[in-house]
């Protein structure tokens, strides 16, 4: 078939040896890949992947999306036999994004490729429409390529599979269908659904995992954790906690948890009740590092988030003539730090002052108010979320349901209420009741494995200057 603007051809090839001569050229610098699965393709080519991600190249795959209806219909067709399916078109996409996390994984933990910059490079998308055809473009300074094939229909044998219509365009030339079908694959793309490279790097698991493997299966398992993927999380926080048993605290220990409980107190009106209260140990003893995690029964704005429950962590950092020498709450995904804490609490049996927001429960660490506002960002710590007065005095985020009817539609009281905690909770009966101390550098495993039947939402383990 003559290409109008430079003659080119299709020509009928072997599709492997035309992957073999697309794929031994040195200076590709793109490659795009379309398909339902791409599993052969993938498989066969994932080392000449990494060579042009490692050479500064491009990767774009594009794959049927196995959550859509168009992958459905295929599947039924292909599998279905009295109701029953085999999962077969299921597996090969599974394998397919094994394999490309394994590209990934080995850019950035064996090449040592930055993700941000990897992230550009290596792009995956699923797409919700039907895909007839299977493409490979491959692109050097001086030529485009075109391997495609018609993929058979699910009532159709595999027939040709061998064979695929190959078109090359060099010199710097033109080729319509060339054109016509690179707009095409873009046309897919842009309305594609992204995979994140956050999404590519989990679920990883490791066969034979040894101790030194820990910290990354445990931040594998955070990442299925915060998708509520929880199965699969659940599976690899006990892994962890197979590989880096949590310790019973000593003696010593118990008796430090206790000295430096923190004040924790609530408004009048406070809905919730403290539903389990746990603390974890750091395991470095030249850390001097406790995490008190208190569970709360919900957040007011949040019922329907599956998680039944509001986490929420206030840590201490003791000196060695046990006093207490750092202090951190953790506040709406920012570690609150003050100028005040450390010196009340020195002050007041080394007990840290901790208020908690209404409903919502941020932890507000003595001295907030230098970077939490009220209804308004405090200048210099935009990033802080405000204790939103005014909002939650008019309205919580609206939910049905049985629990929605029956939880305060708002805050019930003046400004003065709202920040006015006089009600002291009770720590020290919580500790005595179930005594959940526990020694681990992996606390939201430790939580969620060993300590509480429900889920929490993972949060931040310890403070990044604590730790540094």
């Amino acid at each position: 078939m003559a290409d109008e603007q430079n003659q080119s051809t299709v020509e009928i090839r072997d599709t492997f040896q035309a992957e073999q001569e697309l794929f031994g050229q040195t200076d590709i610098w793109r490659v795009r890949i379309w398909g339902i699965n791409a599993l052969g393709l993938l498989h066969r080519r994932s080392a000449d992947l990494i060579t042009i991600l490692r050479n500064g190249g491009m990767v774009e795959v594009l794959l049927l999306d196995p959550e859509s209806a168009e992958f459905r219909k295929r599947r039924d067709a292909e599998e279905k036999r009295k109701g029953k399916v085999s999962n077969r078109l299921l597996t090969e996409m599974e394998a397919s994004i094994a394999i490309l996390r394994d590209v990934l994984n080995l850019m950035l933990h064996e090449h040592e490729h930055d993700i941000d910059t990897l992230k550009n490079q290596f792009q995956i998308r699923l797409s919700d429409r039907r895909a007839d055809t299977s493409y490979l473009f491959v692109e050097t300074p001086e030529s485009k390529s075109l391997l495609y094939r018609k993929i058979p229909r699910p009532s159709q044998p595999a027939a040709g599979a061998s064979e695929s219509n190959f078109l090359s365009v060099t010199g710097g030339g033109e080729s319509a269908e060339y054109t016509r079908k690179l707009r095409l694959f873009y046309d897919y793309w842009a309305e594609a659904k992204v995979v994140s490279s956050k999404y590519l790097r989990s679920n990883l698991e490791i066969v034979s995992p040894r101790k030194s493997d820990a910290p990354h299966i445990y931040s594998q398992a955070m990442e299925l954790h915060r998708q509520h993927r929880l199965h699969e999380a659940s599976t690899l926080y006990s892994t962890v906690l197979r590989l880096e048993k949590p310790g019973k605290p000593s003696e010593e220990q118990v008796d430090l948890a206790r000295r430096f409980l923190p004040r924790v107190c609530t408004t009048k009106r406070e809905p919730f009740n403290l539903k389990d209260f746990v603390v974890l140990i750091h395991p470095n003893q030249t850390k001097r590092l406790l995490g008190y995690h208190l569970i709360w029964e919900d957040d007011i704005d949040f019922l329907t988030d599956n998680d039944p429950a509001d986490h929420e962590i206030v840590w201490v950092k003791y000196s060695k003539d046990l006093k207490v020498e750092g202090a951190w709450s953790y506040w709406h995904g920012k570690t609150l730090l003050t100028s005040t804490a450390v010196p009340d609490a020195n002050a007041n049996n080394f007990r840290i002052k901790v208020n908690v927001q209404w409903g919502k429960h941020g932890s507000l660490l003595e001295g907030w108010q230098e970077k939490i506002g009220v209804d308004a960002a405090v200048p210099g710590y935009p990033d802080f979320e405000q204790l939103e007065f005014s909002r939650l005095s008019k309205e919580r985020h609206l939910a049905e349901g049985y629990y929605a009817d029956r939880w305060p539609k708002r805050f019930e009281g003046e400004l003065d209420d709202f920040i006015d905690f006089p009600v002291e909770i009770d720590l020290e009966g919580k500790l005595d009741k179930h005594e959940m101390i526990f020694v681990s550098r992996y606390t939201n495993a430790v939580i969620s494995q060993w300590c509480v039947p429900y889920n929490i939402a993972p949060k931040v383990d310890w403070p990044e200057d604590a730790i540094a």
